[in-house]
């Protein structure tokens, strides 16, 4: 089957993040930044960010192209860098120019923290950003201290990905007590060991992803995730050769989650990947017979497990 061509806005982009150079100027030939040769240029939010990601995937992103988005000839409104190596605190800077709502930025500079990333963000989109996704960074400062309280700020804030950086238990214990909004959280791979600090936001998550963590408190693990009635996502996965498993936690036990399926009325995706002691063929029964009829035809749930 052949594949769909380029649309002209996206071949456009691609030109442009290949000849960046020939089409701004240093400013005052002190290679401190670009600047567009026309003045006079202004890229709509749409194509602002598309070129922004385009840059970002090309890994043409640092200090120098990040400040061609300037307010005056861009909008900057969803954030995705995904290729943040290169930029430094002088250029994440620039990011406090715009009202952004949605920021993602991951495998930023080692030496600097999620904290410092939440520094250059400007007094409107601290109190306005719904979703923030600082996957792979690190909240440990140079005293090696893991400081999370900065999220705090983000009281708007509705979906949370903090997977793969030193984000634990105390740093759970804040954001489920100063952020009310929150509805999605991803914690998986990092220091938690106790999710009973979700008890605050039980009735409200409806995301939930809690990939090879090593918990603690196996008993009271099923209790709390069937409390969370509105819950519609749920991963529970592991990967039993990752290295979060070279030391062996505490179970939790699956299987009674299975038999008080009915108790997350509203749950449509259910990855199991890599639990042990669950048996394939009841699985499948006990799902099929807890389905509610409630559930519209398109929400049927969807099961991943691999032993």
């Amino acid at each position: 089957m052949c594949e769909s061509p380029q649309s002209l806005q996206n071949i456009c982009l691609d030109v442009i993040s290949e000849h960046i150079a020939e089409i701004t100027n240093d400013e005052e030939e002190t290679n401190s930044k670009f600047l567009f040769q026309n003045l006079n240029v202004y890229l709509h939010r749409e194509v602002s960010e598309q070129l922004l990601q385009v840059l970002s995937k090309k890994k043409y992103l640092n200090d120098k192209t990040l400040c061609l988005f300037d307010p005056r000839h861009t909008r900057l409104e969803k954030v995705k860098i995904n290729n943040a190596a290169q930029i430094t605190l002088k250029g994440l800077k620039t990011l406090r120019l715009h009202k952004i709502t949605d920021l993602e930025v991951t495998d930023l500079d080692n030496e600097i923290t999620v904290n410092e990333l939440i520094g250059c963000l400007g007094e409107w989109t601290l109190q306005n950003i719904k979703n923030l996704n600082v996957r792979n960074n690190s909240f440990t400062t140079h005293s090696k201290f893991c400081v999370v309280v900065s999220l705090s700020k983000l009281r708007n804030l509705k979906t949370l990905n903090v997977s793969s950086t030193e984000f634990n238990g105390h740093g759970l214990e804040i954001v489920t007590e100063d952020l009310p909004c929150l509805e999605n959280l991803d914690i998986s791979e990092t220091r938690v060991k106790d999710i009973s600090p979700l008890q605050l936001c039980k009735h409200r998550l409806k995301s939930l992803n809690l990939y090879n963590l090593k918990l603690i408190n196996g008993s009271e693990f099923v209790p709390l995730i069937c409390s969370m009635e509105h819950l519609r996502h749920l991963d529970i996965s592991n990967d039993k050769d990752h290295p979060f498993h070279m030391f062996k936690s505490s179970t939790c036990n699956e299987a009674s989650l299975l038999k008080n399926y009915k108790a997350l009325p509203n749950l449509i995706s259910l990855d199991l990947s890599g639990k042990e002691k669950i048996d394939a063929e009841d699985l499948r029964e006990q799902l099929a017979s807890s389905v509610p009829y409630s559930r519209e035809e398109d929400q049927t749930p969807n099961l991943i497990y691999k032993n």
